[in-house]
């Protein structure tokens, strides 16, 4: 969660998510499973606004939560936690297109979405199948 501070600026509030990803960092599998839960939609509702392909979409997805595994200790808490999984999401996504030669521009790719993007009403409590067609 991000608050305004006055002459200061913006600030990032650690909550249950960094938590999570504390817990992921020493090897908690039951904290991965939680937050995996918790975003996993949202990245693929990412993912798949890029990619328009489930089969690839779900291969990024699964790599994204690799990499968060793997990578959970260096999370340094500067961002929110889903902004993070997203940029790592993004940056498996553009290594993928320049694999596959999609983009002759990598400043085509799409920059992360606005938090708001993410939280539209019930988002959350809707199926893939329902992601892909609310696109």
């Amino acid at each position: 969660m991000l608050i305004k501070i006055p002459l200061i600026g913006w600030k990032v509030v650690r909550g249950r998510e960094f938590e999570l990803v504390k817990r992921v960092s020493g090897g908690d599998e039951i904290a991965f499973n939680e937050l995996y839960d918790q975003t996993h939609k949202k990245v693929y509702f990412y993912l798949f606004r890029i990619f328009k392909e489930e089969s690839l979409t779900e291969d990024i997805v699964v790599e994204t939560y690799v990499e968060v595994w793997r990578n959970a200790k260096s999370f340094k808490g500067n961002s929110r936690v889903l902004t993070w999984i997203i940029g790592i999401a993004r940056n498996l996504a553009m290594n993928r297109f320049k694999k596959i030669h999609y983009l002759e521009r990598i400043d085509d790719f799409p920059d992360i979405p606005d938090q708001r993007t993410l939280r539209k009403p019930g988002l959350e409590m809707l199926s893939i199948k329902q992601l892909k067609s609310y696109l």
